[in-house]
């Protein structure tokens, strides 16, 4: 029996995804903060100063824009770390504007992607939208790489742990089975991204 004295208490750790490296160790995939610049629908923006801010070429804004509005996508462009920062420095003169930050995959070369694949889940959003957009079709994300073959063993296990705590939070045991965490393994692969890249341009 638990005495009343006891608290129950649930501490779940989560393992971080494992990252990906060529075989020479050259970085390829990892799991780190991306930035989203969500724009206003409605509210005009003067294009040319933004570009100058972000050090974009002429026109660059408008261009993207309208690509989002004709795949009919949200209004949302992805950022760098640098260009989070400038936006962030210079909120006062941009109140319409916000930058979010969340985690994702991050990929650091753009080649060997049927290799690499992707991560199911992360995936989930570009289905929806396909299907979406009556062109599920055209996108049978059926390979799903190295990211879905070597999933378990990239994305390691959480832990989670049940800990009985006295009124001066020492543990006296567990009330449930714990669950062993399990951090996210990397990948070293036989690949040698600079002869992909030469393959691919030729």
């Amino acid at each position: 029996l638990i005495p009343d004295t006891y608290a129950q208490r649930r501490e779940v750790k989560w393992p971080h995804r494992g990252q990906i490296f060529d075989r020479n160790d050259s970085l390829l995939a990892y799991t780190g903060p991306r930035y989203l610049l969500v724009l206003p629908r409605r509210k005009w923006l003067d294009s040319a100063r933004f570009n100058r801010l972000l050090n974009w070429p002429d026109s660059a804004l408008e261009a993207r824009v309208n690509d989002l509005r004709r795949r009919e996508l949200p209004m949302q462009l992805d950022l760098t770390i640098s260009e989070a920062d400038t936006l962030r420095r210079h909120c006062r003169e941009w109140p319409a504007l916000t930058v979010r930050e969340y985690t994702a995959r991050n990929y650091t070369v753009h080649v060997a992607a049927p290799v690499l694949g992707y991560a199911y889940n992360a995936a989930q959003p570009f289905l929806y939208q396909a299907q979406r957009l009556a062109r599920g079709r055209f996108y049978r994300l059926r390979n799903g790489g190295l990211e879905t073959y070597y999933n378990t063993l990239l994305a390691g296990h959480r832990g989670a742990y049940h800990p009985l705590l006295d009124a001066l939070n020492q543990r006296h045991g567990s009330w449930a089975t714990d669950t062993t965490y399990q951090p996210g393994q990397d990948l070293h692969l036989s690949l040698d991204t600079e002869l992909q890249a030469y393959a691919e341009r030729i």
